[in-house]
């Protein structure tokens, strides 16, 4: 019973933890300049009858100050908080500021100000001008998609360290080959298993080819990993879905070179399937007085990136003889398999230190879990000191499974609990 409420609590708290990314991390912040005439002209016209109404009904002349002029341009301000958009409009340039309670009397009109489905300018690094299209949602997703999916730089590794990763983009091309070690997408990077991925990766697909190499790697903690298998695999990332499928077996297994011959876990297949979503996350800064000063967040303005869905992972169990044959004694059934999935990302602003073209993120992190009648957790952090240097930690921690449960040679395996530095040097 104690043991139920153990993991019960453990599970609650997953949940919880997740979930204080959303609230803490959840503001967001964007302005930009209305470019089309026609939208500022017919929002402006209807402003100004609005006001014409208002002020009769209140006996009195409209006031200069208050009345736009048509030929302004719109910008608007939007402060996003708990899911509620807190609107301001300024006509320039009159610099006038639109009243709120006239601009909602016409809320199909405001609603289509706020959409953005004409010409417009972002006020801020990302300056775009295109029709039709909001590419300021598009950009912040394909820059964060980039730090965690491949590499922008010609060649980024970090050898020997918690995922043995190495990535070269030959001539910044259309290109990626990556070499890295574990299963992060399902709950066991690093040293939780004796497997690395050599892939092959483009700006949205990746193909993986899954090799029986289990690397150095300094990382530390107490950990029963996953059995080096053959297989290969396929993943996505495009604008709002991805996912990943991967199939595995077990050949040329020797007793000698198997991390515990009498209790064997592999991976058999995997799959994944997500939903994400890309916003700015801007830390509200303390209140300044003439008594304290005013403290700046410890993380600074970025772009944060959540993907939410289910995965499945089958594993196997069994055990092989001194004469290395392999008999399969259990593997997880749907229920064991199955996990839900969720993942936050999020990268700082870029800067484009002087003098050079190498632009970089200050900082650069990513909290994982995967929950079902087991669950895992991931976290990652990374600080640049310099464009081509990185240095951090990464944690991960998976929840004991039990193979043949019920019966007397029931087993439980435990993945462990790892732990260690991250230096990333990238050019």
């Amino acid at each position: 019973m104690i043991n139920d409420i153990s993991v019960i609590t453990k599970k609650i708290f997953l949940v919880l933890f997740s979930f204080s990314f959303c609230l803490l991390f959840g503001q967001e912040e964007i302005s930009w300049k209305c470019l089309d005439k026609k939208m500022n002209r017919d929002f402006i016209s209807a402003y100004q009858d609005s006001l014409k109404v208002l002020a009769k009904k209140e006996g009195r002349k409209r006031e200069q100050s208050e009345n736009p002029s048509k030929d302004d341009i719109l910008v608007i301000f939007i402060d996003r908080t708990d899911q509620k958009d807190q609107i301001t409009i300024v006509a320039q340039p009159s610099d006038v500021q639109l009243k709120n309670e006239i601009v909602n009397l016409n809320p199909e009109l405001l609603q289509r100000l706020k959409s953005r489905r004409y010409e417009w300018d972002d006020l801020s690094w990302r300056n775009f001008t295109i029709l039709g299209r909001n590419i300021f949602k598009f950009a912040d997703f394909k820059d964060i998609r980039d730090q965690f999916w491949w590499t922008r730089n010609l060649f980024e590794t970090s050898p020997f360290l918690y995922d043995n990763a190495f990535k070269v983009r030959p001539g910044n091309g259309l290109i990626a080959l990556m070499f890295k070690q574990g299963y992060e997408e399902i709950g066991y990077p690093s040293k939780m298993s004796r497997n690395s991925n050599f892939i092959i990766s483009t700006e949205a697909t990746q193909l993986i080819i899954n090799l029986p190499l289990e690397p150095r790697n300094i990382s530390l903690g107490t950990f029963h990993p996953l059995e080096t298998t053959v297989g290969a695999g396929f993943k996505f990332d495009v604008n709002k879905i991805g996912g990943m499928i991967s199939y595995h077996r077990i050949d040329n297994m020797k007793y000698d070179k198997a991390f515990d011959p009498e209790n064997i876990v592999f991976l058999n297949w995997s799959g994944l399937i997500y939903y994400s979503w890309s916003f700015i996350l801007k830390p509200r800064e303390s209140e300044k007085s003439k008594d304290t000063k005013r403290r700046l967040p410890i993380i600074g303005q970025g772009i944060q990136r959540v993907k939410a869905g289910v995965s499945m992972a089958r594993l196997n169990y069994g055990n092989i003889d001194s004469t290395s044959e392999f008999t399969l004694l259990d593997q997880t059934d749907f229920g064991s398999s199955f996990r839900f999935y969720f993942r936050w990302e999020y990268v700082s602003d870029l800067i484009q230190p002087v003098g050079t073209y190498n632009k970089y993120h200050l900082w650069k992190m990513y909290f994982q879990f995967n929950w079902g009648q087991n669950g895992s957790v991931n976290f990652g952090l990374l600080r640049s000191f310099t464009p081509n240097v990185q240095l951090g930690f990464n944690v991960a921690w998976s929840e004991e499974l039990a193979f043949l449960e019920g019966d007397q040679n029931e087993y439980i395996w435990n993945p462990g609990f790892v732990y260690g530095p991250n230096i990333s040097v990238k050019w």
